[in-house]
């Protein structure tokens, strides 16, 4: 995965000047849940039309999903799946039947803590996986004698790859080959290739419907974005082997288009999944690697690859959090106009910040442990600042009204 150098900070927005205090200014807006869903595109076209004297939206993009409910979340980060190695097993053979249409078990690997596991880290050749094979263990497995971290399937020859830790329900990463095929070089493996990592990208777009109808060449036909994002967006979750809650949705943030050979396009969608329509904050490509060592916000990175149509060639982090709690509704939620007032009292009056995207996520941070994280729903405002080049990725809690931001600048 590629390596994001930046600057990153997280604090309370007691920030950017000694403007802390302009907030008594604002008079409290909020309402309900489905009315703020109802209301929004009109709300922003407000936005767009004051005179903000720090915010410019003149290429500013905004979505917000279909609301009905607002509830924050508690999360519980697993450590087993608590499904037996067996049928553990049994479902990573169906996975790999799935999405590979064959389970060669010669391909079949597995990771462990277990002491009596040999590794051989001289055969990482780049063709065969140090990794130990299932196979040679498969009667200590299926026991339970072993204590499985994850399985993998590494099929070198023809570029698939897949990656199952045990303590999520579901492989979070997954490769067919068929993309990668076309792009690798000698500098590439399939067990470490994400799709951002390709060149030639000719096109972004966030996905605010705008352009839907923008069309490119995949592998098997002409393709528009909207179909695409349709597709993965409320097709793919119903077409895999495995039994999704049906609160649970996928939610595409960005798309991007790459030249991948000759005249041949493929989408990568920038991706989340979501709990009752509402996404979980996803990390951004520029300060992917480092989010964490600065805070402990809770995000995804999630990734996907279409080269051919109605079908998915890879994706990374198609992951669902473990929802321990959810807590009784909000009756009132911030609404996009009162949150853009809050943000520009907040902000420093001496700069012009330039919006970029305008969505509404589920944020909030692990515990210091790791083990659990507490979620809110939540404005996220991505701006650019002209003065010192970093980018301010601000937040407003749509119940407690409450600012954060972070910053950042890639190199």
């Amino acid at each position: 995965m590629k390596k994001k150098i930046l600057l990153f900070t997280f604090v309370s927005l007691l920030f950017l000047t000694a403007c802390n205090n302009q907030n008594t200014d604002i008079e409290k807006k909020s309402d309900t849940a489905e009315n703020v869903s109802v209301n929004f595109l009109s709300d922003y076209e407000n936005c767009r039309n004051k005179n903000y004297v720090n915010l410019d939206f003149s290429n500013c993009s905004a979505r917000l999903p279909e609301l009905n409910t607002c509830s924050s979340l508690n999360v519980t980060v697993a450590n087993s799946s608590g499904v037996p190695h067996n049928e553990n097993l049994e479902n990573f053979k169906k996975y790999c039947e799935f999405f590979f249409g064959e389970y060669n078990s010669s391909n079949a690997l597995f990771s462990s803590f277990s002491k009596n596991i040999v590794y051989n880290q001289n055969e990482d050749d780049g063709k065969h996986a140090w990794y130990p094979k299932i196979d040679n263990y498969l009667e200590q497995i299926q026991n339970g004698n072993i204590d499985i971290l994850s399985f993998l399937y590494r099929d070198t020859d023809n570029n698939k790859y897949l990656w199952w830790l045990r303590s999520d329900d579901f492989p979070h990463w997954m490769n067919k080959g068929e993309a990668y095929s076309l792009i690798k070089t000698d500098d590439t493996k399939v067990s470490s290739w994400i799709p951002s990592d390709m060149n030639n990208k000719v096109a972004s777009y966030f996905n605010d419907g705008t352009h839907n109808d923008e069309t490119y060449r995949i592998l098997d036909g002409n393709v528009s974005i909207g179909e695409a994002v349709t597709y993965f967006e409320k097709d793919y979750l119903s077409s895999l082997p495995c039994d999704f809650d049906s609160n649970y949705s996928i939610y595409v943030s960005t798309i991007d288009v790459y030249n991948i050979h000759d005249d041949i396009y493929c989408y990568v969608f920038k991706f989340s999944t979501a709990w009752n329509n509402i996404p979980f904050d996803r990390r951004d490509e520029a300060y992917t690697n480092q989010a964490q060592d600065a805070s402990l916000q809770h995000m995804v990175s999630g990734e996907a690859l279409m080269i051919k149509k109605n079908d998915i060639d890879a994706f990374v982090d198609l992951s669902f959090p473990n929802i321990s709690e959810i807590e009784k509704p909000i009756e009132n939620i911030c609404t996009l106009e009162n949150a853009v007032n809050i943000m520009s009292n907040t902000l420093t009056k001496g700069v012009k910040f330039e919006l970029q995207t305008i969505e509404f996520v589920y944020m909030g941070n692990y515990s210091d442990d790791y083990k659990t994280a507490h979620l809110e729903p939540s404005w996220k405002f991505v701006t650019h600042n002209p003065n010192d080049d970093l980018y301010y990725c601000v937040y407003v809690n749509a119940a407690s009204e409450e600012c954060s931001y972070i910053s950042y600048k890639p190199f």
